[in-house]
């Protein structure tokens, strides 16, 4: 039985453990804002209340990030996935899946976050279940990915 970072194992199923704590700090963070721009800046042009509504949207899409599910069950030999608390579950066999991507984003040569996620063939259309994002760095997105390949019997191939 391997000790992986990123996955917690349950017999042949393995979850995506959640990593929560900079998603709640983003939601406090935004709550303090929206409060602060509330209070803070003038009531006659609606700046602070609009402001507000918009770092509370932030806050909720943070929220909803923390609600992921991804689970790889080795013993049906298949990936599912739940985007968030509002989405529906997706589940895809080891069979149809094509390969792991890591997409970097960047502003002004600065690379600023990574995602990376599985690619699955679904009725000759890709599908995409995503593992993780982390902001700069690069390392995590590929361990996540190395550990994913590691249990779904794919490591040799990486």
């Amino acid at each position: 039985m391997n000790n992986y970072k990123y996955f917690e194992q349950q017999g042949n199923m393995f979850h995506l453990k959640a990593n929560n704590n900079s998603n709640m700090m983003r939601i406090v963070l935004c709550i303090t804002v929206a409060i602060a721009a509330y209070i803070f800046l003038p009531k006659e042009k609606n700046l602070g209340l609009f402001l507000s509504l918009l770092f509370l949207v932030f806050a909720v899409v943070n929220w909803l990030k923390t609600t992921k599910k991804l689970t790889i069950d080795t013993g049906t030999k298949t990936v599912m996935g739940k985007q968030h608390v509002l989405s529906s579950e997706v589940s895809y066999p080891f069979e149809n899946f094509i390969r792991f991507n890591v997409d970097v984003h960047s502003t002004n040569f600065v690379k600023t976050n990574h995602v990376a996620y599985m690619v699955f063939d679904k009725n000759g259309k890709e599908k995409t279940i995503t593992l993780l994002a982390t902001a700069f760095a690069a390392k995590p997105a590929q361990d996540v990915i190395n550990e994913a390949a590691e249990i779904m019997g794919f490591s040799d191939e990486i």
